[in-house]
């Protein structure tokens, strides 16, 4: 997760120079001809990747209060009162959706308080024995959504600005959440597995 959160920060040249030079160890040179650029513009592009990560790094919210924000999101959430989720959010809010090509979501992030309310509070209603949790995503307080089966359709990760939830990271692709629904064809072939 924290790899995607810097990597939306950049542009597509960005990126591919920053991960192509910095994470596989191509050259200037190589990424010149990979890319049709000259080898300068390819290392001032990964230059300007690296001094927007920097710039964007803040100081973590506090687990304690991380905890408390997702707990009173939840609440917010099942009250089915846009006003009071739109509370809970920065006036900035952004919420990604991971479906994976595989089930509805989002193409495009949502931006601005009221339209991630919106978007959560229709989730709602067209799944309306849609069950939130809190649970720890990604080792940090976050909420699951779960159907009356027990099913695990989302997992939602959060992070605070000074004003409330600045981002939502919304995870709805099946294969993505395969450790949150273990397959029941493996929990019966370990509960047939013979002991020792």
């Amino acid at each position: 997760m924290a790899v995607l959160v810097v990597l939306e920060r950049l542009t597509p040249a960005q990126r591919v120079s920053l991960v192509l030079h910095d994470v596989f160890g191509f050259s200037f040179a190589e990424l010149a001809d990979m890319t049709g650029r000259s080898a300068g513009a390819c290392r001032e592009l990964a230059s300007q990747a690296r001094r927007k990560v920097r710039s964007g790094r803040r100081t973590q919210a506090s687990r304690d209060d991380l905890a408390r924000a997702v707990a009173a999101f939840k609440v917010a959430w099942e009250t089915g009162d846009v006003s009071v989720l739109v509370g809970q959010l920065s006036t900035a809010a952004v919420a990604t959706i991971d479906g994976g090509g595989r089930v509805s979501a989002s193409l495009e992030p949502l931006n601005g308080a009221v339209d991630v309310a919106r978007f959560l509070l229709t989730v709602h209603e067209r799944q309306p024995d849609l069950i939130l949790r809190e649970s720890l995503v990604n080792a940090a307080p976050g909420v699951i959504a779960v159907d009356g089966a027990g099913t695990v359709l989302a997992t939602i990760s959060l992070a605070l600005d000074d004003v409330g939830i600045s981002r939502l990271w919304v995870v709805r692709n099946p294969e993505k959440l395969v450790t949150w629904n273990p397959s029941p064809d493996l929990a019966l072939s370990r509960d047939d597995a013979p002991a020792g």
